[in-house]
């Protein structure tokens, strides 16, 4: 047991707005985290960790010590009471047995979309670990797009409507199993053409009672729709003209509306090209976790400029430490 005096792992640790703008290649983040002290100091100056600890009997700030035998080789301590604690205690990273480096880098490869074989070779863990890392990634983000929801359109700041595509999609229907049929999911979604801000869900039918709600949800007051012909007059047709101005592209003859090719549904096609290549490499014939696929797609879409640093950020706030 070797005593360190340290009160504080690192000196400063960054605020939110400061995380979120982190970025580094996997090599850059495997330099900055080379051992397991300067892998504990990054994450403690991201509030992945607890950058101190209080004793639980007289309320005093532990000291950092080193425990050759412990997983983390640190724990803090208090010597006066006998109290000691995990510098996990609390994390996203508590009940995992994985070395702290390794769980950063898998963090990393996931976000820059690796495949689960390279995640796999890279950090010699068996799929099983993989797999369940990858879930409980997707659940974190899933929190996070629950708690920031994405909403479209409106009026810009010029006065004119915000552009809106809407549409709908198949995912996933295709033969497997010597030939048997897959169903598939039938996805709604909407893209806002101005900024390529993007919202999808899974729907059970197509009926008006299933999406009306979901386009109130979604649209602002003021926008311009455009849509396929069937959502177009058969949904926005029902929907108070006061809120929205709706145009229309027959989806089965032209992506592209003749008389004007300012209504075109060509965005929110490319997007659906996009999320399809995106959830067949992930799915493979799983259906049981379309669903999350989906999310993980659409959190991706939100933040693309800094992916990495708006994880850490939103593993931070939903395991404040």
């Amino acid at each position: 047991m070797t005593y360190c005096r340290r009160k504080r792992i690192a000196d400063k640790v960054m605020d939110e707005d400061e995380i979120k703008e982190e970025s580094c290649t996997l090599l850059e983040l495997a330099t900055q985290t080379m051992d397991i002290d300067s892998a504990i100091e990054w994450m403690a100056k991201r509030r992945l960790l607890s950058n101190s600890v209080n004793c639980g009997t007289c309320g005093e700030p532990c000291t950092l010590i080193t425990l050759t035998k412990k997983l983390d080789k640190k724990i803090w301590n208090c010597r006066r009471h006998n109290f000691t604690q995990s510098i996990r205690k609390g994390s996203f990273f508590e009940r995992s047995r994985m070395s702290l480096l390794d769980l950063l880098l898998l963090i990393n490869m996931w976000v820059e979309d690796y495949q689960q074989k390279e995640m796999m070779e890279q950090l010699h863990v068996n799929k099983n670990t993989i797999v369940d890392w990858c879930n409980f990634l997707r659940e974190v983000v899933e929190w996070d797009l629950q708690k920031s929801p994405t909403v479209l359109g409106g009026v810009g700041e010029d006065g004119t409507p915000i552009v809106v595509e809407l549409g709908e999609s198949k995912f996933l229907n295709s033969r497997y199993h010597k030939g048997q049929w897959r169903a598939g999911h039938w996805v709604f979604g909407a893209i806002e053409r101005r900024s390529g801000k993007c919202c999808m869900v899974e729907v059970p039918n197509r009926k008006q009672q299933t999406l009306e709600p979901i386009i109130r949800q979604w649209i602002l007051p003021g926008s311009r729709i455009i849509a396929d012909a069937w959502v177009s007059f058969d949904l926005l047709k029902d929907i108070d003209f006061r809120l929205y101005s709706n145009d229309s592209v027959v989806h089965e003859r032209d992506i592209v509306n003749q008389n004007d090719p300012n209504v075109h549904a060509q965005i929110i096609e490319n997007t659906w090209m996009r999320a399809k290549r995106k959830l067949k490499k992930q799915c493979g014939t799983s259906d049981a976790l379309f669903s999350s696929y989906l999310h993980e797609f659409l959190w991706k879409n939100k933040v693309k400029k800094k992916p990495f640093g708006h994880l850490l950020m939103t593993i931070s706030r939903l395991y404040p430490v």
